[in-house]
């Protein structure tokens, strides 16, 4: 039942009208209370914000808020893959005949996600996902060194990304609006996709995304010029929490035996080793 009155919800509609409330300039003594109870009830850290609540002009603001310098620590082996984003680990794995984990027991196709050129180059590779609540900092960041050599931005649905969704709509993250990264570093490539979801208004990226219909055959553009920038350095912003998608290049890459399935990691912890 809750699946079939959450799919004949508007979602689209939805999302817009929620994006574009988060949008405007609201007076302070309006949002200012509203800023509090959301920080009091997800527990947002205010202390590591590069300004007060009180600054803040709009909700769109406070949920994309940069953080002061040294919030996080990147981790600085030379060979290492940190976490693009805080969050939490919600599955990964291996890329097998095609298909990669939803959740436990769920697969989905990984060309419905990204695309038959990238499904087929990142067959029998590693996968991670991680999820970021509302109480999570929204900022997404390199995960390597890399320049950005191709993107793409899905129309989609909207569905919400939470513990119901992702164990009951098969191929969430496939049907749902996202933007594909294309990071390549000599001769190694790996995929960082930002997955939207119900309410968010928008996902973020300092170069043009050019978008392909929903249902269309997936079309990556060049970036031009490549966006290069260094690990742990700013790529792009969700307008409220969502989810990213890491895929990596079979015997290039590998992930880290210690992270798990539930973990909560931040922005900069290693996550896996470049395989050389």
């Amino acid at each position: 039942m809750q699946k079939l009155l959450f799919s004949l919800m508007p979602k689209q509609i939805i999302s817009r009208f929620l994006g574009t409330l988060a949008n405007m300039r609201v007076p302070s003594n309006i949002l200012l209370p509203i800023l509090r109870a959301y920080c009091f009830y997800y527990e947002v850290n205010q202390e590591e914000m590069q300004k007060p609540l009180a600054e803040y002009t709009s909700f769109s603001e406070f949920f994309a808020r940069p953080l002061i310098s040294g919030a996080r620590t990147i981790n600085k082996e030379e060979d290492s893959i940190v976490s693009p984003v805080d969050g939490t680990i919600s599955i990964f794995g291996r890329i097998q005949k095609g298909e990669m984990l939803q959740v436990k027991g769920l697969l989905f196709q990984v060309h419905e996600f990204i695309g038959e050129e990238l499904a087929a180059k990142f067959e029998g590779g590693s996968f991670i996902t991680i999820y970021l609540s509302p109480s999570n900092y929204h900022r997404i960041h390199m995960p390597v060194k890399a320049q950005v050599s191709q993107t793409a931005h899905i129309a989609g649905a909207r569905w919400s990304v939470n513990e119901y969704a992702m164990h009951n709509i098969p191929g969430l993250y496939a049907v749902n609006e996202r933007v594909i990264n294309v990071l390549e570093d000599e001769d190694r490539a790996m995929a960082l996709v930002a997955v939207g979801a119900f309410g968010v208004g928008s996902i973020q990226m300092p170069y043009p995304t050019p978008q392909v219909k929903a249902g269309a055959p997936i079309k990556l553009f060049p970036v031009k010029p490549k966006f290069e920038r260094a690990k742990g350095e700013e790529l792009g912003y969700f307008t409220m929490g969502s989810t990213v998608v890491l895929l990596f290049e079979k015997d290039k890459y590998i992930l880290s035996d210690t992270i798990k399935t539930g973990q909560s990691v931040f922005m900069g912890n290693k996550i896996g080793t470049i395989i050389k």
